[in-house]
């Protein structure tokens, strides 16, 4: 089976209802663990059972006075054999392990079947107002920054010209206040237009000079 590429919104968390810490994979050495004060760069991070954690491409939800790090569970390479795995912190330091948020599936029609490549978790609180409203500020901000310059900052990028397609695309269908459409609306068509002038059809590849850097587009 072709892997197929999905990005995974966790939706409707009004509150975090998380699963119970998870067991140990096999391939995972348990070692001691002390409790952190600090950031420590230089050592493995572990989670309270003294686990590397196994959170890839995370993202980060502040609710409460916990923080939630939802990612990829990796094993061995790029297709999910396990799922998103969460963890949370109250201090950014320790983590405790929460289990596997979301599960892929057994079954192939799914758009998370076993095998396939899931990228970029993240959580989506929809209907909590401090969060839509965060949202929107985000999105604001994108908005004015590619309207100043014309283009977004990783412009021509293979990648991310292709994930923004993606995740705008799912905002214009999902997103319900008045505002954001037309905020929405022209992004979506100068990404559409960003892959119509870079795709070089022949080759199949994308053409010209390319920029990945995105400092200047936080918003």
């Amino acid at each position: 089976m072709r892997p197929r590429l999905i990005s995974i919104l966790l939706c409707g968390l009004t509150t975090l209802t998380l699963p119970p810490r998870g067991p140990l994979q096999a391939a995972e050495i348990q070692v001691s663990r002390t409790t952190l004060t600090q950031f420590q760069p230089d050592q493995a991070g572990l989670d309270d059972n003294g686990v590397h954690i196994n959170a890839h491409g995370g993202g980060l939800l502040f609710h409460e006075g916990t923080y939630y790090w939802f990612g990829e569970h990796k094993i061995g390479g790029d297709a999910a054999e396990v799922g998103v795995h969460c963890y949370s912190s109250v201090d950014l330091y320790n983590w405790t392990d929460r289990g596997v948020a979301l599960s892929v599936s057994e079954d192939p029609q799914s758009e998370i079947a076993k095998g396939c490549i899931i990228q970029r978790p993240k959580v989506n609180t929809w209907g909590v107002k401090k969060f839509c409203d965060y949202g929107l500020q985000r999105l604001r901000g994108i908005s004015a920054f590619t309207q100043q310059n014309g283009t977004f900052e990783e412009y021509k990028s293979p990648t991310y010209t292709m994930v923004a397609l993606h995740e705008l695309s799912r905002l214009k269908a999902h997103v319900q206040n008045d505002e954001s459409p037309h905020l929405i609306a022209p992004l979506l068509r100068r990404t559409w237009e960003e892959w119509a002038t870079h795709f070089h059809a022949l080759t199949r590849q994308w053409a010209g000079q390319r920029g990945r850097s995105s400092d200047s587009c936080r918003g």
